[in-house]
């Protein structure tokens, strides 16, 4: 039966999905893409039923879907998991603007003690989890688990101290991306990247800088930062001089 769906493979149709939909354009019913990657998700669940659950959370999240998503993500939690679905899930919800709800699952799987740290660093950095990743990084040395110098990226390590410093939480940083999320959902594109700086900024204040990367033009990269700027004033959010969070430009492939 396996033989039967081997071009189905999951990472493929993944892949696929980030490939056609790159530039945060949503899908829409009667795209015959949508139909496409939605037979497969089902071909695939009929065999796997996780992988099957997990493509169809991907696939909702790049519809815009946070209902349906949602749905996806307790299914799954009724069934036996694994630490690479619970990843992709959150995966699905970063890439639709909801940092707080990828932060709540992704810091089940990104400890020192589960063994999947390596992987999951880089993508639990990515959301905010500065703070969690350097506990846990210091957890294992205590643990005595060998860890590669590469992976204790100095960036993430400074703006973790940065954050910590000036008594701001992985949470309050959930908080502020979650903020952009709402607002490039409002526009119709998704959040396929992030980045992170730490910078000294006026007054000699460091300052950890957080970019949701879109591909955008730089009048429409300032209109949309002019909405979340508003946004936050709107829900009253506290706003602190050591985080800044904003809506940036994606490298584009090939260029540096």
């Amino acid at each position: 039966m396996t033989a039967q769906i081997a071009h189905l493979n999951t990472s493929e149709i993944l892949g696929e999905l980030e490939r056609a939909y790159e530039n945060c354009a949503f899908f829409i019913e009667r795209d015959w893409q949508y139909a496409v990657f939605s037979r497969k998700a089902a071909d695939v669940r009929r065999v796997c039923p996780n992988e099957g659950i997990v493509l169809r959370a991907c696939l909702d999240s790049t519809l815009g879907d946070g209902e349906a998503l949602e749905r996806d993500y307790q299914e799954l939690l009724a069934t036996q998991h694994d630490s690479i679905d619970l990843f992709n899930v959150s995966v699905a919800f970063s890439t639709l603007g909801y940092f707080s709800k990828a932060q709540s699952i992704m810091r089940d799987i990104a400890t020192a003690s589960s063994g999947d740290l390596s992987g999951c660093r880089e993508r639990a950095i990515s959301i905010g989890l500065f703070q969690h990743i350097v506990e846990q990084y210091v957890l294992a040395d205590k643990m005595r688990l060998e860890l590669a110098d590469s992976e204790r990226e100095p960036t993430s390590f400074e703006v973790a101290r940065i954050l910590r410093e000036a008594g701001i939480t992985d949470h309050d940083v959930a908080i502020q991306l979650d903020v952009a999320g709402a607002v490039l959902r409002r526009h119709k594109r998704l959040c396929p990247a992030t980045a992170v700086f730490a910078v000294n900024g006026p007054d000699n204040l460091d300052v950890a800088l957080l970019q949701v990367l879109v591909n955008a033009t730089p009048d429409v990269l300032f209109d949309l930062n002019v909405e979340v700027a508003e946004e936050v004033l709107a829900q009253d959010l506290l706003v602190h001089p050591n985080l800044v969070v904003s809506i940036g430009q994606i490298e584009e492939s090939g260029k540096k």
